[in-house]
């Protein structure tokens, strides 16, 4: 299953229409050892904390700070120049986060099924069928795929969460320094992104299979699925910002991390933005969630746990 870019006439709005094809793969199944903390104990930063030792159900806690977020193509010697760099990427401004969690793969078939079994996750929020994750038991641990924004901000409540800011993830993303491609200091390729020419077969790979990248030990930012953010999509400002939520409104939800399909350098970089429409439903878009570092661990883990349970 691919998508094809279609312009809507504005910077960062995408419109893809997805075209079939016959998916046959080797579905090849990782498992990651949770490591064991005392009942109530807030595990060191970047080290995953799992529900049910289950590497699907992991969060990390990522420490925040503060960094300067977007990317200009005018001038060299200012802070994050990049030829690449499209206009809605600037201004380039400075952003202070606090620490947060952040779960360290995306959400696979089978955790959202659940969600949708315990009756807190809408049936017809994510896609069945062919090159879909959804109900297909040789896919159940890939990313969950064909989902609207809805549906992932709703399993993100279910565990306690929410959908991680567009601050978060690109954070997250530059490594809590200016780094300019996801997760690395040069284009991210196989096994560090799965994308067009590179691990990609075709289809998502499952999430749990990482590498968990430093210094947070989070994986697959870079290709598989787009990612949903909690952020409508808006220019940026200038001024300098703590805990940016984005727009009070809006036409598109904001994405980020290339796909699988992925082939262009440009959506490789930490601070490219994407924007979708919230209820489109397209095979190449996934998400993972985030939660308040105030928040006890377990409370943020607390829904995956009852989950496993039943």
């Amino acid at each position: 299953m691919s998508t094809t870019p279609v312009e809507e006439g504005r910077p960062g709005i995408r419109r893809r229409v997805v075209r079939s094809i016959v998916l046959l793969a080797v579905l090849v199944v990782g498992v990651r050892a949770a490591k064991p903390y005392l009942r109530g104990s807030v595990p060191p930063e970047g080290t995953p904390d799992c529900a049910g030792g289950s590497s699907h159900a992991c969060m990390v806690l990522v420490p925040g700070g503060t960094f300067l977020m977007g990317a200009q193509s005018a001038d060299p010697a200012a802070p994050n120049f990049d030829p690449l760099a499209e206009p809605h990427e600037a201004p380039v401004h400075e952003v202070i986060l606090p620490p947060f969690w952040m779960h360290q793969a995306e959400v696979s078939a089978m955790d959202f099924l659940h969600c949708i079994e315990m009756g807190d996750c809408p049936a017809d929020s994510a896609m069945r069928g062919s090159g879909f994750s959804l109900g297909r038991g040789e896919n159940e641990r890939w990313p969950i795929n064909g989902v609207t924004w809805a549906g992932a901000e709703a399993f993100c409540r279910h565990i306690g969460g929410r959908l991680p800011t567009e601050a978060e993830w690109e954070f997250v993303a530059r490594g809590g320094r200016q780094q300019r491609w996801i997760q690395s200091n040069d284009r991210p390729r196989c096994p560090r992104a799965v994308v067009d020419g590179g691990c990609s077969t075709g289809h998502p790979l499952p999430a749990s299979l990482g590498p968990w990248m430093p210094p947070y030990n989070i994986g697959c930012l870079a290709g598989n699925v787009w990612e949903w953010t909690a952020d409508w999509y808006g220019p940026y400002g200038a001024e300098r910002q703590e805990s940016p939520r984005g727009p009070s409104s809006g036409s598109a939800r904001v994405q980020r991390g290339g796909s699988y399909a992925t082939r262009e350098d440009a959506e490789m970089r930490s601070a490219h933005r994407a924007a979708l429409e919230p209820e489109l439903q397209l095979d190449d878009v996934g998400f993972r969630c985030a939660a308040d570092a105030s928040a006890p661990w377990k409370r943020a883990l607390e829904g995956l746990r009852r989950k496993k349970s039943h």
